[in-house]
């Protein structure tokens, strides 16, 4: 597991003075090798069928149109180096996720440096080719930054590109650049910025992912077609904390795959490469910033990233055709895909849930207007009622669902709704002219400038040739009901026709309108349920702490006075022996003196009697008992005068 840890620990947050630019493909191989180690750990999904058993669900190449479409494949990767086949205990058994039609597993496993805990998603599908799938995410944060608004805008899962700060590219390695990323949070929460470094390349991975195993076709002998996505938090000196608006910074590290799974060909329709399955893998940590608890970001993070990838397939799968990297982007093109209303080839994508209302190219929230564009009133109306539905309440109810990312979706996937699926057909035109007057573009174009009293915006988008009638048509317009039909010019009857459809827009967006602030309500009211069953949870623990730091004080108490009572009954018991033992000496030491007494009385008994009997012992014997009375008269005369 240490491997694993130290691979990860190359996502750390690194700040772009000291990234080494002068040698910058050694170490962005380094980052790609590291990450290699991580993805190949991550376990396959359980069941499905071994890699050398595996065949297509399905023969068509791009078949779905919306992430419901797509098929759960039970093909399996080959095994790759065994080393990094090892690595797979590391995550332990899959979490328990609700609603999972797309066969997304989830695995969690507690970080080594004390930043949380790291997440990881893997699925296998069909329905959606390598190439289509890789030119998707490649064009998800550039068309971001083609489209002007507030923060988030343009976002495809929920985190919207700014600014591009540095870009840089490495022949044969990969490309090397810095986002200033943001997130629209619903009110009251502040909105997040991200400022990351991001790696990309279809090159990341080395002999290590080839097959290992035999007998293999030497066709299917090579490192798979694959594009990485490493995402690393930095901090960039054009991109200072814009806190000052509002903004809150965050982190995320992530790193996110596909790869595909090359099968055998055992006939002629599975010669194209684009229905091979496609293998998805994801691993993130995030940290939104703000002082939202780690625990709740971690209990949040499964449940968002499997609704975080049906809002990329469903954006992908729409699109009839993914232009490639270096293509222009239009931004007209782009509001129109964000918005649902489609472009001119049909291609829809509901960005409602994604929070799309548009973030200008090259230039910083901080320097757009705060007012949206009044073209985009209809998205930006659309989009607020549904920021505020589906996983974004987790938020605004103490966060329960916590945060996601991009990458690791752990920041703002979580922020936005799931987006759903766009029916073309319901946004066709209800008639097929082949007049550009006769589009929804045109249409809604009138609609607007006639909204705002002008009524020559019209006029000047129509052709030079029917500029010269403006007046004239415009008052055939006003008066229309007047005029025979067989009067009326081609152009009165597109009028016409424009203002049928205008009143049939208004109907719809009216209607739009008042069911986008019934669920507004809806929201609201279920916001504050949430809220308050949160409140009542968070005042229900608070309790529960106290009571058990009472109790343990309680505990606490007992046991010192329980020690000191022991203290002071093993003092008193060692008094006790002290004095004892004391007393037993001083005993003996009088018991012998007493027989010393009685020894030296008999002695003197015996010295008397043996001197009384000659003259010089009675001499001697009379001088001592002078000598005695003599010191006790003394004394008696000392004792007196001292009286």
């Amino acid at each position: 597991m240490s491997t694993l840890h130290d691979a990860l620990k190359w996502l750390r947050p690194k700040p772009f003075s000291e990234v080494p630019l002068e040698d910058l493909g050694t170490w962005m191989s380094d980052v790609f090798a590291q990450s290699e180690v991580a993805v190949n750990s991550v376990p396959h999904p359980p069941g499905g069928t071994d890699f050398a058993s595996s065949k297509r669900s399905r023969n068509d190449a791009n078949g779905a149109t919306c992430a419901a479409e797509m098929t759960v494949s039970e093909a399996r990767p080959p095994p790759v180096d065994p080393a990094h086949e090892e690595l797979k205990k590391s995550w332990g058994k899959p979490l328990k996720v609700g609603d999972n039609p797309l066969g997304i597993t989830v695995y969690k496993m507690a970080g080594a440096d004390r930043h949380g805990s790291w997440f990881a998603r893997k699925s296998i599908h069909e329905g959606l080719g390598f190439t289509k799938w890789k030119k998707a995410i490649q064009r998800e944060f550039a068309e971001s930054l083609a489209v002007e608004g507030g923060p988030g805008s343009g976002c495809v899962r929920g985190i919207g590109g700014d600014r591009r700060l540095e870009q840089r590219t490495v022949e044969g390695v990969g490309e090397m650049e810095v986002l200033q990323l943001s997130a629209q949070f619903p009110g009251p929460t502040s909105p997040r910025e991200f400022i990351t470094l991001l790696l990309t390349s279809d090159n990341a991975l080395t002999e290590k992912s080839k097959p290992h195993m035999t007998p293999l076709d030497e066709a299917l002998n090579q490192v798979p077609r694959h594009y990485m996505v490493v995402s690393i938090p930095t901090e960039h000196p054009e991109a200072p904390p814009r806190d000052s608006q509002g903004l809150v910074m965050g982190q995320y590290e992530s790193i996110e795959m596909i790869r595909e799974i090359p099968l055998r060909k055992d006939s002629a329709s599975e010669d194209d490469p684009e229905t091979n399955p496609v293998e998805w893998i994801m691993i993130t940590r995030s940290d939104p910033g703000g002082g939202i608890p780690r625990f709740m970001v971690d209990r949040g993070t499964p449940g968002s990233i499997v609704a975080d990838t049906k809002k990329f397939l469903d954006w992908a799968c729409a699109r009839d055709h993914v232009p490639d990297p270096e293509e222009g982007i239009d931004p007209d093109e782009v509001a129109a895909l964000t918005s649902g209303t489609g472009n001119e080839k049909g291609e829809i994508y509901d960005a409602a849930a994604g929070n799309a209302h548009g973030a200008g190219v090259g230039t910083s929230i901080a320097d757009r207007p705060q007012s949206i564009p009044h073209t985009r009133t209809t998205s930006a109306e659309s989009s607020t009622g549904s920021r505020n539905s589906g996983l974004v309440s987790g938020l605004t109810t103490a966060l329960g669902n916590g945060i996601q990312s991009y990458a690791p979706q752990s920041v703002a996937s979580y922020l936005q709704p799931s987006p759903q699926p766009v029916s073309p057909a319901s946004t066709e035109s209800t008639e097929s002219e082949t007049s550009s007057l006769h589009s929804f573009t045109s249409a809604q174009q009138w609609t607007t400038a006639t909204e705002h009293g002008s009524k020559k915006a019209p006029l000047e988008r129509l052709d030079p040739g029917t500029a010269n009638n403006s007046s004239s048509s415009l008052g055939a317009s006003s008066s229309k009901s007047a005029t025979p039909s067989s009067q009326k010019t081609p152009y009165d009857k597109e009028l016409a026709k424009l203002d049928s459809k205008r009143a049939a827009l208004e109907a719809k967006l009216q209607r739009a309108r008042e069911k986008e602030a019934s669920r507004s309500e809806a929201n609201t009211a279920r916001e504050e349920r949430e809220k308050k069953k949160a409140q009542e949870k968070y005042e229900k623990e608070v309790a529960k702490l106290a009571a058990k730091r009472e109790k343990e004080q309680k505990k606490m108490l007992d046991r010192r006075r329980k020690d000191e009572g022991k203290r002071d009954a093993d003092r008193f018991k060692r008094e006790r022996d002290e004095a004892k033992a004391r007393a037993d000496v001083a005993e003996m030491e009088v018991k012998l003196l007493r027989d010393q007494v009685r020894e030296l009385q008999k002695e003197n008994t015996v010295l008397v009697q043996a001197m009384g009997r000659s003259e010089e012992g009675r001499a001697v014997l009379k001088n001592v008992a002078d000598e005695i009375g003599a010191g006790s008269d003394a004394g008696s005369a000392k004792s007196r005068a001292s009286r």
